[in-house]
């Protein structure tokens, strides 16, 4: 995939971008944003060894601004076509760049490319790049894939990278962030840390981090022995109409009238789980 197409070669000629030119940074950024723009469209036609070539052509003018997304969006193209080895290169140019935008997100993608190919300690490191890159988008994000990946093999990373998570301000991720780290103070007996991370993914009221959270902040009550508690975080999950939290919750609300020696409003609640199943 070194050479661009007969019609990508023809739309340079008519853009006048091929041939005897001069070599000056104005032309050389005109040419790599052309290289890159030519590349995405060959992509979305399916043409992905020319898009691959214009990508390349990209990267290789120079351009600060062109080269860098075309080194990304090189390394996305491999990676949809199951070439890991040329994806890791291309993402790996991209954070080279130092740019602004490009060199996070490939610092994220190669972190979940790592992942996939079952290598953590690669992973880590790249996704600590997004992370101390503070963008707004790759940091968060990686903040939370690095937490979901450390969640067995080193739980107390797993805690501090949900806890940034939290701290991003990022609405979505943060929520998200809290349920895993309930999650993970639940797996290891720290209930008072798991209810409070729970409650505030409650009170996030993302459409699915809050209602999950819910059902297990009220299988943790229960289990504490708390029906009370349980019992309301239950309903806030029904309240909720989630398709997987509300029948859920439905069910433990059923569990916890049922050892309350309440079988009318049990057989209630275990209705409402088959019907909202």
């Amino acid at each position: 995939m070194t050479h661009l197409s007969t019609r990508a070669s023809a739309n340079l000629v008519a853009t006048g971008q091929s041939g005897g030119m001069t070599e000056s940074v104005g032309e050389a950024s005109d040419l790599g944003a052309q290289h890159l723009e030519l590349g995405n469209l060959h992509k979305e036609k399916g043409e992905l060894t020319e898009a691959a070539a214009a990508y390349q052509l990209a990267i290789d003018s120079g351009d600060a601004e062109a080269g860098p997304r075309a080194a990304l969006s090189l390394g996305d193209l491999h990676k949809e076509e199951g070439h890991p080895t040329e994806a890791a290169a291309a993402y790996q140019l991209a954070i080279d760049s130092g740019h602004p935008d490009a060199a996070p997100m490939a610092a994220l993608v190669l972190g979940l490319l790592h992942e996939l190919l079952g290598r953590p300690t690669e992973a880590t490191d790249a996704y600590w790049l997004a992370i101390e890159s503070d963008h707004a988008t790759a940091s968060p994000h990686a903040m939370l894939y690095l937490a979901d990946l450390e969640k067995e093999r080193h739980p107390a990373e797993a805690g501090a990278a949900y806890q940034l998570a939290i701290d991003s301000g990022n609405p979505d991720l943060s929520a998200q962030a809290a349920l895993g780290l309930g999650n993970l103070h639940k797996e290891h007996g720290h209930p008072t840390e798991a209810a409070a991370a729970y409650q505030l993914a409650i009170d996030s009221g993302h459409p699915t981090a809050a209602p999950r959270a819910a059902v297990n902040l009220g299988d943790l009550q229960q289990s504490l022995g708390h029906p009370t508690e349980a019992a309301a975080a239950y309903q806030l999950a029904i309240d909720s109409g989630h398709t997987e939290a509300a029948p859920r919750g439905a069910y433990g609300l059923g569990v916890v009238h049922w050892h309350l020696g309440h079988p009318t409003e049990a057989a209630d609640a275990y209705q409402l789980a088959i019907d909202s199943g």
